[in-house]
């Protein structure tokens, strides 16, 4: 059974890195949107729009590649989901990837504001409440 738990919690942790770390890429990468100006969607022209916006994201690899890594980690999430207690898979999942996405956007330059002293307290206890629930359900 501990096997199974650490095996559990890799998986948690690897779907939480995988959705923190792709949020501030799938970010950068729809940057380059081509705009929509107001004349164009009063004429009609909001379909246009939105098929060139479409074939923008799925011809751009900066769109593309962390759209994949985080679908991934959705199916990775669903199939833990099956074996691990959704007390603990959730919050998991979920904490890890705010943290994974606040680390990863401040490291593609990304204004964080949770580098207060009260944000990064508020990612500490976040973490500890998560070691809490891991050591309640090991």
């Amino acid at each position: 059974m501990e096997g199974s738990f650490i095996g559990q919690v890799c998986a948690l942790v690897a779907v939480g890195a995988l959705w923190g770390v792709t949020n501030p890429l799938l970010k950068k990468g729809s940057e380059t949107l081509p705009t929509t100006a107001d004349e164009n969607t009063r004429q009609g022209h909001l379909g246009k729009m939105f098929v060139a916006k479409f074939i923008h994201l799925v011809t751009n690899w900066k769109s593309v590649c962390p759209f994949v890594l985080n679908q991934c980690g959705s199916l990775l999430f669903y199939l833990t989901l099956s074996t691990a207690d959704l007390s603990l898979a959730v919050p998991l999942a979920n904490c890890l990837a705010f943290c994974f996405t606040i680390v990863t956007g401040w490291f593609v330059g990304e204004k964080v504001s949770n580098q207060s002293p009260t944000g990064i307290a508020g990612i500490a206890l976040m973490l500890i409440g998560i070691l809490l629930c891991m050591a309640g359900k090991a």
